[in-house]
């Protein structure tokens, strides 16, 4: 077997891997029907959006931003809408007016919860703290 055959082959293998690993993160691989952006709270990747109407901020008790949170958003009945990742502490969502319960958690399993009113035509922000 020829350098270039193994080195394609064995990129293959990794796109292949690759692809089920993206299928197996939480919010990867399932319909949503809302617009999400998850970014980062730094100056670099900071950009005002008010185009979503919910902003979740993810972070620890002293006030560290938190990153790699699995995100659930249930409707008022009880039923899951929602469930994505979010890399960055910045979870941006659009969802029509209403109530929701929001759930973000972490790595660790820890996380938090919050009821949510939103409002057509204006952003609300909710911090989850733990």
């Amino acid at each position: 077997m020829s350098f270039i055959h193994g080195f394609r082959a064995s990129m293959r293998l990794a796109c292949v891997a690759g692809l089920i690993g993206l299928l197996a993160l939480p919010g990867i691989g399932i319909a949503q029907q809302y617009d999400t952006l998850s970014t980062g709270a730094g100056k670099d990747s900071r950009v005002p959006r008010r185009d979503y109407s919910l902003k979740l901020v993810f972070a620890n008790r002293q006030g560290t931003f938190l990153g790699g949170i699995d995100v659930a958003i249930y409707d008022q009945s009880g039923k899951k809408i929602v469930a994505a990742y979010s890399p960055g502490p910045w979870f941006l969502i659009q969802l029509p007016g209403g109530d929701y319960r929001v759930v973000g958690r972490g790595k660790d399993g820890r996380g938090a919860a919050a009821e949510v009113t939103v409002s057509e035509g204006r952003q609300k922000t909710v911090y989850l703290t733990w």
